[in-house]
């Protein structure tokens, strides 16, 4: 940390060791602070001024909803710079394998179901709703990073747009649920002194937007960094259906569920290309073949020819 940063910290927390953490693609900027056993975390958001504001707006909130979020210890809104609860290093990803994974992700499912179920109708009209235009471009990282890499015909570009548009229109979206949208095992820390679902900690959710129910569902249960067992995913499906109020049956909700998660990691197939690029950091690659084993799991389940047709040429180059 810069020492003209470090200088707009709270006299309080200065005089601590200071350690930068990993911050993935953000442009924000993230220390742990440490002295006499006790740790704080530092957001530096100044490279992500519209992100700060957003964080605030979310944390807000969230903090009204009984899950387990960081808590805000001090802002300096000038500088975009918060100092937050630290909530430790268990993140999901990494305990996977160390706790049962039932356990784990029960506690992070029954932290969805509380903030499904106490959703503030004015406050998701304050946040972003999601549309085609904005699925679309998603999709299409696919078609713009992907498809050179495999030298994937620019021809099919055209039929991978009109399929996904049919499918699209042909359910009958209602885009009106708080979605985290960042809901993965990376952003979920394991908290195991505390009891039932506030064992999971909750981070980075200043993306938040207004859509799909089950989209932090399948962010969960379908992460694409890591593939892990499914021995449990129907059941925290219907778990979650069954514990909130949807106005579809079940089936619907499975299918549109299965659906988006295609089309998220449709989106990733693509992104990973991206960041291996523009980062110059060829380590995302290793998570394609994860990713490319969900698409397979969403496409035999969503049972869609037009969808399994298109992604038969798109996959062709990957062994099952």
């Amino acid at each position: 940390m810069s020492i003209d940063r470090y200088n707009y910290i709270s006299t309080k927390f200065r005089n601590h060791e200071i350690k930068k953490l990993e911050s993935g693609a953000s442009k924000r900027l993230f220390y742990r602070l440490s002295k006499n056993s006790k740790s704080f975390i530092v957001m530096d958001s100044s490279n992500e001024k519209k992100y700060y504001y957003d964080f605030l707006k979310i944390h807000n909130y969230l903090s009204k909803i009984n899950i387990h979020i960081p808590k805000i210890l001090d802002q300096e809104d000038d500088k975009n710079i918060l100092i937050l609860e630290d909530l430790g290093d268990q993140r999901f990803d990494k305990v996977l394998n160390k706790y049962d994974i039932y356990t784990l992700l029960k506690s992070a499912v029954d932290s969805l179901i509380l903030i499904n179920n106490k959703e503030d109708k004015t406050f998701l009209q304050t946040l972003e709703k999601y549309n085609y235009d904005t699925f679309s471009l998603e999709i299409n990282e696919l078609t713009e990073y992907f498809f050179p890499y495999k030298k994937i015909d620019s021809l099919l570009i055209s039929d991978f747009n009109t399929v996904w548009q049919e499918t699209f229109n042909s359910f009958n979206f209602e885009f009106n649920a708080f979605v985290h949208k960042d809901f993965e095992l990376i952003n979920l820390i394991y908290l195991p002194n505390c009891k039932d679902h506030l064992r999971c900690g909750i981070i980075d959710f200043q993306s938040a937007f207004r859509g799909f129910a089950g989209w932090d569902l399948f962010s969960l249960l379908e992460d694409s960094r890591i593939y892990f067992t499914r021995k449990y995913n129907e059941i925290l499906i219907r778990h979650y259906y069954d514990n909130t109020s949807q106005n579809l049956n079940f089936e619907i909700f499975r299918q549109q569920y299965y659906f988006f998660n295609l089309a998220r990691h449709t989106r990733l197939l693509g992104r990973w290309i991206k960041f291996s690029i523009i980062n110059n950091n060829h380590n995302y690659l290793k998570y394609i073949d994860s990713t490319r084993k969900r698409m397979s799991i969403s496409l035999k389940n969503l049972n869609n020819k037009p969808l399994n047709n298109l992604y038969n040429q798109i996959l062709v180059n990957f062994n099952d």
